[in-house]
């Protein structure tokens, strides 16, 4: 993973255990680089342990790539929302995030 991928786990630990009573479900999207494989992304979760407290997907065929993309993201890691299978907001600020969630 790129190291701002893993500077924003603690923010989305953090926003997982502030929403999870609220309908919010947090998932990071690996999109797995080419040189990695799906066992080393295993060992990097197990070594997160307690640190990583939402679920991560990993991204083998690539269409999440395609969603970030669509979504106009151009810099990882990106955020996204989606509800009922649109995407209702992209971004990259947690704090902007939060005030679309409020929102909805």
């Amino acid at each position: 993973m790129c190291s701002d991928c893993v500077a924003s786990i603690s923010d989305l630990s953090d926003l997982a255990e502030r929403r999870k009573d609220k309908d919010v479900t947090v998932v990071g999207v690996h999109i797995l680089e080419r040189r990695k494989t799906i066992e080393d992304l295993e060992a990097f979760v197990a070594k997160q342990g307690d640190k990583l407290r939402y679920s991560l997907a990993k991204d083998l065929d690539r269409s999440a790539e395609n969603i970030w993309k669509a979504s106009g993201l151009e810099a990882m890691p990106g955020l996204v929302v989606i509800r009922d299978s649109k995407v209702l907001w992209s971004g990259y600020e947690i704090a902007d995030l939060e005030k679309v969630l409020d929102a909805i």
